[in-house]
């Protein structure tokens, strides 16, 4: 009716792992998602919380740091996704999906891929994490023509991990907000 209004939270993206010259970082967990239909008639002002974007690790063997969490007051709310971890030896961890709670509907945010001891193998190792719903895609760590990792795109995806570029290392991707 006209007294319910549905509110939503999607936890910020976790940032991917820097890497070192032979090693591919970890990519970050997505966050989570939270969807819940509530009664407004006796709420004349609530808090709404964007959780911030995770910053990738600088280069070489360090963390990415974990999305904020997002919600609608106390109604709901999506947790960030967990930063990508560095790893020596390889392989390092990927970052956790954010979960979520609260809601109606709650999604635990796609966990990111794990780093890699060889930078020269072209597979899917250390992307960011996807947003459940489809909000938002994660980073891919580029493994061909020594290019950047990406940033995640849309709302709540995790950043890739750091990959080796013209022999050097370099940051891990940001996750979004």
């Amino acid at each position: 009716g006209g007294d319910s209004a549905s509110a939503a939270g999607e936890g910020g993206g976790g940032g991917g792992s820097g890497n070192t010259v032979d090693k591919v970082g970890a990519g970050a967990g997505a966050g989570g998602y939270s969807r819940k239909l509530i009664d407004v008639s006796a709420i004349s002002s609530e808090t709404v919380t964007v959780g911030a974007a995770g910053t990738g690790g600088a280069a070489g063997e360090n963390d990415g740091t974990a999305g904020g969490n997002s919600g609608f007051g106390a109604h709901c709310t999506g947790n960030g996704g967990v930063g990508g971890q560095k790893g020596n030896p390889a392989p390092s961890a990927g970052g956790n999906g954010g979960t979520a709670t609260g809601g109606d509907i709650n999604l635990t945010g796609q966990a990111g891929g794990e780093g890699s001891g060889n930078s020269d193998i072209p597979h899917a190792e250390g992307h960011g994490g996807n947003t459940p719903g489809g909000f938002g895609m994660g980073g891919f760590a580029k493994k061909t023509g020594n290019q950047a990792c990406n940033n995640g795109t849309g709302y709540g995806a995790g950043g890739g991990g750091g990959c080796r570029l013209s022999d050097t290392s370099t940051a891990g991707g940001n996750g979004t907000p």
